[in-house]
């Protein structure tokens, strides 16, 4: 619990009025300060609320809800993908769109209808700011191959992203999203966003439609329907006002046809030591139902198979992920007089 005392402020004001208009006056001035304070404007991703709060010795069970498609509905915009070509993306290529409304994310404000999401459908993150780390113009490098990685390195990694579902294959020929099946094409396979609700609710949900590995899931036999119908779809839900964020697992079919590589679910700060992952590893099938979570450093663990989701591993379909910012609560006014108050709250 904090309060002024311990903070070393003071307010005492020597006001004419009420002190109801006090009260809001000294509540106002607080906001303002509290928001001035860099610890609380620029929130570290490790200390986001998960659910479910698993941590490296415990699981918890994911919650669930029904999962709806938004492939292919109204006002759904395909940002990646065909019904008439074939897609695979390179390791170079990234997609974005403007953010509809404002979204705090760690120390990344997005400012709704002008601010940028970016989408590596190679890597299957998403990426809150601008382009700029790395040697390049790609959010980590324009050099190429494993660089894109989100954490190759710790010169070299998605700062700001998040990934609800990835792989790590050390090969070219094993990127994520392809997004097309001459059997299967309304609506398309790829990438699709769209927003819901209105403002000041609004929640954007970007979409991963039916999409696979490449390598296992097309390349070895493009005309094997073992091979390409072989998919899953799961979603990034935003949340306005609040800044929650949402992974969401819908329809999948049965695992790939190895069990080589693995899978990453994260969130990364401005930093790759600010980082929470989750996570399943060992035998079973379902471990992305109880997950665990690390909180810490991503570089070794992005890129190795010690913290992710074994390659044969599934999930039940409508389980999720929620993460929260910490903000203070529990704001209480403990002593009050015609000319001050003292306040106290929860970090």
């Amino acid at each position: 619990m904090k309060n002024f005392t311990f903070l070393r402020r003071t307010f005492s004001y020597n006001l004419f009025n009420k002190s109801f208009s006090l009260y809001f006056f000294i509540l106002s001035l607080l906001f303002v300060w509290v928001l001035s304070i860099p610890n609380v404007t620029a929130q570290q991703i490790q200390h986001y609320q998960a659910n479910p709060a698993s941590t490296t010795g415990d699981r918890y069970a994911a919650p669930t809800k029904a999962y709806k498609v938004i492939a292919g509905t109204t006002n759904a915009t395909l940002l990646y993908g065909s019904t008439t070509t074939f897609s695979l993306p390179g390791y170079n290529e990234v997609y974005s769109f403007t953010i509809p409304f404002d979204f705090k994310y760690g120390t990344e404000k997005l400012t709704g209808n002008s601010s940028q999401i970016y989408i590596s459908p190679a890597w299957n993150y998403v990426m809150f700011g601008d382009e700029s780390r790395g040697s390049g113009n790609y959010p980590i490098s324009s050099y190429g191959g494993n660089y894109n990685q989100p954490c190759y390195s710790t010169d070299f990694y998605a700062d700001n992203s998040v990934c609800a579902y990835g792989g790590n294959y050390n090969t070219n020929s094993y990127r994520f999203c392809y997004a097309y099946n001459s059997s299967d094409r309304e609506p398309a396979r790829g990438i699709w966003y769209k927003v819901q609700g209105t403002a000041p609710n609004r929640v954007l949900t970007i979409e991963f439609y039916k999409v696979g590995n490449y390598y296992w899931e097309y390349a070895n036999n493009p005309t094997s329907s073992s091979y390409y119908n072989n998919y899953r779809s799961y979603q990034v839900k935003l949340y306005e006002t609040s800044s929650i964020i949402e992974f969401h697992y819908g329809p999948r079919n049965t695992g790939y046809y190895t069990n080589t590589g693995y899978h990453y679910t994260y969130l990364m700060g401005s930093s790759y030591t600010d980082c929470q992952i989750m996570y399943g590893t060992g035998s079973g099938n379902t471990y992305w139902d109880t997950p665990f979570r690390y909180t810490g450093t991503a570089y070794n663990y992005l890129n190795n198979t010690t913290y992710s989701h074994y390659n044969y591993a599934f999930w039940t379909e409508g389980i999720y992920y929620q993460f929260s910012p910490n903000v203070p609560s529990n704001l209480v006014i403990t002593a009050q007089t015609d000319t001050s108050l003292t306040l106290s709250w929860d970090p």
